[in-house]
């Protein structure tokens, strides 16, 4: 091999000396990196400044000695053994060597080591050459390590994943999403979105692709195509990046099961799992298309109510097992004795429902009755036992002189079903008047409610009341449950409407008040002090001896403080006598008892009285609460009745709070307490204190603050469009509200130009996305009317994914 060396030339002439010198220490001082000369012995001959700065000395004082001068052994034999080997390799030796600088900095060095020889071929020693290489070092190690966990990721995910460009085309794909599709991974690099996703097109991958680099991602469904031309459902998530030329990252999940469980959830939600049947929800839902029908055709409907007799007798006897069996067998023949555009549904137990529509005269539902009866009297084999039923049917009809709704036909069709019932049970009959109704009913629940307090099957249930925004109990309220013999658990919307001017009503309430005064002692054992509101009917706040009874019934127990006692009135009823009922509020208030307004906002109360009854609280009435997300007027009266709330220094309780997302607009609006089932069911008093111990914050909740007034406009177009949306689904069964909506799609209110701690350009482009849906909305409409099919549902589907996309991006700018 051979030798490669560097020579040092002598120049010619007197002046040799002095030009190698200076040449030498012109590449010292200007040569890039640390440069250095040792003799054959390790002896330093020459250095540059770079090189002080390395070993933190002078030139002069560098000169001369070796490394062991200045580094420990174990350094200085590693520099020793690698000029070794550069003096005899006759090649130069590049190494990366790890040192300590004289500052204590570490940093990982290239050097290259050369022997040097005379003209003549002498070995005069070895030239290095150091480079600060650190930072490169670091760079490759990052790059190699982001590389290493891309690779991972590609390979470990099960969700499928690509990497495409911004033409659309696929340059990367994992082994995953490969073996979801079929596709090998060399049939997939370079292909277009289009090949694999059926619902897209070329324009609608462009909009996607602007809307994602945009907002620099987004996450929607859809489903894909296999390469057996099978399609799967999935969940599309998108980041964009901007370096290079720009490239997406998209993790795509398999979302079969889940769409499966969905549809289960979805059939559950409206089938009675017992007999698939149709459930309530469905039913209610086909009696408001049948009522809207009618109103177009002008034909009849009859509702028919149906019990089984004698069927809860069987299911005591021989189990519920059996009784299923049996409840299975006869929704199967009751589903073939109907007609096919008739619907029957179950509403629980062997309760019945069935909607007979297109009737043109009321006798035409006789042969459909008939056949009904007698195929539920058949004797039926259910394992070894030959079992047999009757039922009793009542019949309404609609329409009827008064307006009446899909509920109150149901209970017209009760009632009904309970006459044939009482007058000797397997026959109908039909709904006579609502005077006979009410008079029936009341004389029934009467009778039976004051055998219900005789046996004991009166309790109280307990629903608590917390701050949502601190996550304290504030109180409970006291709510009367009725354990029926037959009819199971029942609320007082079961049965205290017939009570309604009963002096029953008294005896009711003092029981109720007795009762949960030995609740409150029972939890103060326990160490818990509640406050309960109890609902006191309007004839007993009447009575002129309210008051001394009241103070009788506080005094049986006296370890209880009246301050735990609160007492619920609706205002109609406090209205009735308003000076009186003021006189008993101010006495109890002296006492320590206080008083709250119930369903406050379902009355008609003027605020001159509201003023001058002293309750202390306002319960806004549930009704407001269930509607104000997509109903913006209900909306409107919620922040009305709030604001009057804290004019009147009242606190204010909103009922029936549901879900979370209720709870959180109540909040921003200023409404801290609350009840309802999203915070707990009422439950039987001995489980309130397991609920207190257990109960979990809500962390949307959890320190809430009520939204600027400035704000709240977000609320509004939240509930608006959430309101459109409806609108829409309703316009298809019903194309005449097109022309309607038509008009009023301008009262659509327009956010404004400026939020504070919203920047411009985040407020602009929901301004945009909200005027295009605005334009949406109104092509729909017109498509809707003007009869046109073209593009309608792809329209209806593109509105319900802008207006998703809109409704998160307004709760996106919610504190």
């Amino acid at each position: 091999m051979e030798e490669t060396i560097i020579s040092i030339p002598m120049l010619a002439g007197n002046n040799s000396h002095t030009h190698n010198s200076v040449l030498l220490e012109s590449l010292l001082l200007y040569l890039p990196g640390m440069i250095w000369m040792k003799d054959p012995k390790g002896v330093y001959l020459a250095c540059n400044p770079l090189f002080e700065a390395f070993f933190g000395a002078r030139e002069a004082d560098i000169l001369g000695h070796t490394d062991y001068d200045f580094v420990d052994q174990k350094q200085a034999d590693f520099f020793r053994w690698h000029d070794i080997k550069a003096m005899n390799a006759g090649k130069p030796m590049i190494n990366e060597e790890w040192i300590t600088l004289c500052n204590g900095t570490r940093v990982l060095l290239e050097t290259t080591k050369t022997a040097v020889h005379s003209p003549d071929g002498q070995l005069l020693g070895v030239l290095g050459i150091g480079h600060d290489i650190t930072q490169r070092h670091q760079t490759e190690k990052a790059l190699r390590d982001s590389s290493e966990r891309y690779q991972a990721i590609l390979t470990s995910s099960l969700d499928g994943i690509w990497v495409v460009d911004r033409t659309g085309k696929l340059i990367d794909i994992n082994d995953a999403y490969c073996q979801q599709s079929g596709y090998s991974r060399e049939e997939l690099l370079n292909q277009s979105l289009l090949f694999l996703d059926p619902n897209e097109t070329a324009e609608s991958v462009a909009n996607r692709t602007a809307r994602i680099i945009s907002n620099g991602g987004d996450i929607f469904e859809t489903t894909h195509r296999r390469k057996d031309g099978s399609e799967w459902p999935v969940e599309v998530s998108v980041s964009y990046s901007g370096l290079d030329t720009g490239q997406f990252f998209v993790f795509l999940r398999d979302i079969s099961e889940r769409k499966k469980t969905e549809q289960q959830i979805q059939y559950m939600a409206y089938n009675d799992v017992l007999t698939n049947l149709p459930n309530r929800i469905v039913l209610e839902d086909r009696l408001r298309q049948e009522i809207a029908h009618h109103k177009r055709n002008g034909k009849r409907i009859a509702v028919l109510f149906l019990d089984l007799d004698g069927f809860k007798r069987i299911n005591d006897i021989h189990g519920h097992d059996i009784g299923d069996q049996l409840l299975i067998a006869m929704a199967a023949r009751m589903r073939v004795t109907v007609r096919a555009a008739d619907t029957i549904a179950r509403l629980g137990g062997d309760e019945f429902v069935a909607i007979l529509p297109d009737l043109d005269n009321n006798d035409d539902y006789l042969p459909i009755l008939d056949r009904l009866l007698e195929a539920i009297a058949e004797p039926m084999q259910v394992a070894d036992l030959q079992l047999q039923l009757t039922a009793s049917i009542g019949i309404t009809f609609y329409p009827q002189q008064d307006e009446v709704d899909g509920d109150q036909l149901m209970r017209q069709a009760d009632q009904a079903m309970y006459q044939a019932k009482l007058a000797g049970k397997n026959r109908y009959h039909l709904f006579d008047t609502q005077l006979e109704r009410l008079l029936r009913h009341r004389h029934r629940d009467l009778y039976e409610l004051r055998r219900a307090c005789a046996n004991g099957e009166l309790t109280l249930y307990y629903q608590p009341k917390i701050n949502m925004r601190t996550s304290q109990m504030t109180g409970a309220e006291a709510l009367l449950r009725w354990h029926h013999p037959e009819r199971g658990l029942l609320t007082p919307g079961e049965f205290l409407p017939a009570m309604e001017g009963q002096n029953f009503l008294i005896e009711l309430g003092e029981w109720t008040v007795r009762q949960t005064l030995r609740e409150i002692s029972a939890w103060q054992m326990q160490g818990l002090h509640i406050q309960v509101s109890v609902n006191i009917a309007g004839l007993h706040l009447q009575r002129t001896d309210f008051l001394p009874r009241l103070l009788q019934i506080l005094d049986e127990f006296p370890s209880v403080p009246p301050h735990l006692l609160e007492l619920e009135i609706l205002e109609t009823s406090a209205l009735e006598n308003v000076t009186h009922v003021t006189d008993v509020i101010a006495e109890c208030r002296k006492l320590g008892i206080s008083f709250a307004l119930d369903d406050f906002g379902t009355g008609y109360s003027s605020l001159t009285y509201l003023k001058r009854l002293p309750t202390q609280v306002l319960k806004i009435d549930r009704s407001f609460v269930e509607e104000m997300l997509d109903d913006p007027e209900n909306l409107s009266i919620l922040d009305g009745v709030i604001k009057l709330a804290s004019a009147l220094n009242r606190d204010i309780v909103a009922e029936g709070v549901e879900s979370v997302t209720q709870g959180e607009i109540l909040l921003l609006l200023g409404c801290e307490q609350a009840q309802g089932f999203a915070i707990a069911k009422p439950m039987p008093a001995e489980a309130i204190p397991q609920w207190l111990y257990s109960r979990k914050i809500e962390p949307l909740w959890y320190n809430r603050r009520p939204l600027r007034a400035e704000c709240r406009c977000l609320l509004f177009a939240m509930a608006h469009w959430r309101s459109w949306r409806k609108r829409l689904r309703q316009c298809q069964y019903n194309p005449q509200l097109a022309t309607q909506w038509l008009r009023q799609i301008y009262r659509i209110p327009g956010l404004p130009e400026t939020l504070d701690n919203i920047s411009v350009a985040d407020l602009g482009r929901i301004r945009q996305q909200h005027t295009g849906l605005c334009q949406l909305t109104r092509h729909v409409l017109e498509q809707i009317r003007d009869n046109d099919d073209s593009r309608l549902q792809r329209n209806l589907a593109m509105f319900d994914v802008e207006c998703d996309q809109l409704l998160d991006r307004l709760e996106g700018l919610l504190p």
